[in-house]
């Protein structure tokens, strides 16, 4: 019967846990003496196992005097914080010890669970909880709530709260007679104001919630929230989230989830999507779907495609920028220029390579008609008066002086239309959207300078009323 059980304790227990683990190594060490005084210690500190395992030694006369009351006692103790195993061992106790002073019966009969009620009524708390905890669940008899009721009751007034808590479920329910929800919270309040196994004041969180009550359901589930009970730590979390209190939620639903709750996991998945945590959103959506929320599945498998599809998109602009800064750094701002305008459509990249081209004093280097086009682009601003004074200065020839005559960027658009059967204006800005259909940068910079000035050549130099003797055109 000596047994280290890893039962859950409030803080203020540790001290007591620690002795009795001080106790037990007595006890296997044959030094019963020793491990009676550490368990009484620990015992008169609430730690149930220490009450257990004292009474065990009364009852068998190690390390002190046999003492089957004394026993009995401790059993009871046991019992009141919350041991089942002390209720049914001072139940058994007793009924043991009556016997012997009858002579007149065999243990089994009095063992009974028909005696077990006799007793209780006779005044023995722990067979109170031990046939009212029987008839509850069915164990060993058929449940029948109307019989277990009054037994919870002697068992609760007797200071057992886990049987308060049971008493408050039964008059939510009304499984034993008429719901009274107004009793059901008075007992539910003993056995969370009492119960050191915290039960008690997880059914007042649910109670208070179930009943809209989010400002009484967060205490009483904080109180209940452990690291032995998460579960309660979820429903804690989820109030809090319904409260709006997003970032303290999240705490709780991390630690729900990361102990397996799947309803926690898809809560967290839900919230984490709302601040747009897209990656820990997918994380938690997929491990509820594993956990078995199978509504949280379609949800997951979503956010999967979706985040595979940015991080293709986003390895395509970082591979975009990486080959803008190598024509930049290798010279050839006027081929950074014209593969930010021609191939990527790209207003920011383009916005960059102007003011490197500013920066490094090589504004001459680009060519004219990707000025008209950044003219479009950019109508105020610093890129756009430092594109603007460059045309300005070359005004001679095919380009005139820019903003006046054809040459303005509206005609200059008109052109190159034409040029190319009024298809995409190279002028259209470009709309950084999560795709992964666009076209990779494959072109090298002499590639693109070239496609450059082809096209510049087939707007300038080859319609119709085109000044074909610029030098640009020979």
């Amino acid at each position: 019967m000596i047994a280290a059980l890893a039962l859950s304790q409030p803080a203020t227990a540790q001290t007591a846990n620690a002795v009795f683990e001080q106790g037990l190594d007595a006890y296997d060490r044959g030094d019963f003496s020793r491990a009676a005084v550490l368990f009484q210690q620990s015992c008169d500190n609430g730690a149930t196992n220490a009450c257990s395992n004292l009474a065990v030694l009364y009852m068998t006369g190690q390390g002190v005097g046999t003492d089957p009351a004394r026993g009995i006692a401790l059993f009871d103790a046991a019992c009141r914080l919350g041991s089942s195993e002390g209720c049914d061992n001072a139940a058994t106790a007793r009924q043991r010890a009556e016997v012997a002073r009858s002579r007149s019966q065999p243990v089994a009969t009095a063992s009974t669970l028909e005696g077990s009620v006799q007793a209780c009524l006779d005044g023995s708390q722990a067979d109170c909880v031990r046939a009212g905890r029987a008839y509850t669940l069915g164990d060993g008899v058929a449940a029948d709530p109307a019989v277990a009721r009054p037994l919870m009751l002697r068992a609760c007034d007797g200071g057992h709260m886990n049987s308060c808590s049971w008493v408050g479920l039964s008059l939510e329910t009304g499984d034993a007679g008429p719901a009274d929800l107004a009793q059901a919270a008075v007992y539910y309040e003993r056995a969370c104001d009492g119960n050191i196994l915290v039960g008690g004041c997880g059914n007042l969180g649910r109670f208070y919630e179930l009943a809209g009550d989010y400002a009484l359901a967060l205490p009483a589930y904080a109180r209940a929230c452990t690291d032995d009970t998460l579960e309660y730590c979820w429903l804690q979390g989820q109030v809090l989230h319904r409260l709006g209190r997003i970032s303290e939620a999240l705490q709780l639903l991390e630690r729900s989830c990361a102990a397996d709750i799947g309803s926690a996991c898809a809560l967290l998945g839900y919230t984490e999507a709302g601040r747009e945590n897209w990656v820990a959103s997918s994380a938690a959506y997929d491990k509820a779907c594993r956990l078995g929320v199978e509504a949280q599945c379609a949800y997951a498998r979503q956010l999967a495609g979706d985040l595979e599809r940015r991080r293709a998109w986003h390895a395509e602009r970082a591979a975009e920028r990486a080959e803008v800064t190598r024509l930049i750094q290798s010279g050839n701002t006027a081929g950074a220029a014209d593969y930010a305008v021609y191939q990527l459509r790209s207003g920011p990249l383009a916005h960059e390579v102007v003011e490197s081209a500013v920066r490094r004093n090589a504004m001459g280097s680009l060519n004219t008609q990707t000025l008209y086009v950044l003219a479009s682009w950019f109508r105020d601003g610093a890129v756009a008066g430092a594109v603007s004074a460059e045309l300005r200065g070359r005004g001679t020839g095919l380009e005139g002086t820019f903003g006046t005559g054809t040459n303005q960027p509206g005609m200059a658009e008109a052109r190159w239309r034409a040029a190319n059967g009024g298809g995409t204006s190279a002028y259209s800005s470009y709309r950084p959207e999560p795709s992964s259909t666009l076209a990779p940068p494959v072109l090298s910079s002499a590639d693109a300078a070239s496609q450059t000035r082809s096209r510049y050549r087939t707007a300038h130099c080859e319609m119709a009323n085109s000044p074909r003797n610029s030098p640009a055109c020979r």
